[in-house]
Order: structure tokens, then sequence, then C-alpha cells
């Protein structure tokens, strides 16, 4: 099941990349490595928030506050690139942007796909977390945006706050996935 959504994802993806060109997937990518920080430092305050506020027990609040800071980051993103690509207009000659269009693309639907698989690891719920285990992604995918989150928190973050702290929910969400790993 997580397979063919993140096939989907790729294939999405890539389709719209090709005809987008690079700079368009130059800020998609960016946008989701930005998007992806943000959303695995801010993610468990926010689902904390949306069960405090709408009394939510049993509905996966993880995954809600995943696509709502994860869509509003890639939006901000969105307008950043209408408006630069307004001002800037730049010509590139059509094999070369949409050839380099095409490879952002793939390494955007890559960082989406990895986003997907956390989200679903996000999930306090172990029926989600034992379609994880069982998904080929899994191999591919269980530490990508874990590793954004810490390159991006140790070399930008810590250094310009200091007193900033990691999000430990993150590394739980990947620790259990890892410590189903041995158990199998």
């Amino acid at each position: 099941m997580i397979d063919v959504i993140i096939i989907c994802v790729f294939a999405l993806r890539i389709f719209a990349g090709r005809k987008a060109g690079i700079w368009s997937e130059f800020v998609g990518v960016i946008g989701a490595c930005v998007a992806i920080f943000t959303t695995l430092h801010y993610y468990s305050g926010l689902a904390k928030f949306f069960k405090s506020v709408y009394l939510i027990k049993t509905f996966p609040v993880e995954m809600i506050a995943v696509i709502v800071i994860f869509g509003s980051v890639m939006f901000l993103f969105y307008i950043l690139q209408e408006a630069w690509g307004a001002v800037f207009r730049l010509e590139i000659p059509g094999t070369i942007n949409k050839r380099v269009g095409l490879v952002l693309a793939t390494g955007n639907a890559f960082l989406l796909s990895a986003l997907i698989f956390f989200s679903i690891i996000a999930i306090k719920d172990s029926a989600a977390v034992k379609l994880a285990q069982r998904s080929y992604s899994k191999k591919i995918f269980s530490r990508i945006a874990l590793n954004i989150y810490s390159t991006g928190y140790e070399y930008i973050i810590k250094r310009i706050f200091p007193a900033e702290e990691a999000n430990a929910q993150a590394y739980v969400a990947v620790d259990r996935l890892v410590a189903m790993d041995s158990d199998v």
C-alpha cells in the first residue's frame, strides 16, 4: 500500500516536473528541504495542540499536523517561485531546461516520498508502523527525512538558536520502525 502511494507520487511529480523546467524545480527542491525540516521540527507540537483543542483521541493527528505544516511551507515556496519567476524571467535552452528540470523533479519526488513515509511512521499506531515495516520503500526512505532534519538542526538552528532543542518525537518515530526491524 505504501509502495503504491510512493510510486504514484514519483510518477506525478516527474510528469509535472518534466515540463516545469529548471527554475521551478530548483525552488521546489529547496522548498521541499525547508518543508521537511519545518515539518519534523514542529509536527509534534501541532499534534498536541490539535488533541487539546479538538479533543481528538483516536484520529491520527500527527499525520494531519504533518500535512498542515508541509502544505503551508510548500504553498509559501510556490508563491516565491511564481514571484521570482515573473521578476527574473530566465531564458534557458529548451533541452537543458527540460533535462535538468527532470533531474530536479526526480529529486523533488524523492524528498516528497521521504516525507510521506515519515508521516506514516509518525502516527502512533502500530498498524501504520507495521505497514511501513512491510513496505519495500522502508530500505530507501526510513531515515531520509530524519537525516535532512538532523543536518539542518545541527548546522543551522543550533548555531543561530543554541537554546532551541531538537524535536525528540521525530527520532522516536524512526526508532520505533527500527526497533520493529530488530524484533523480526
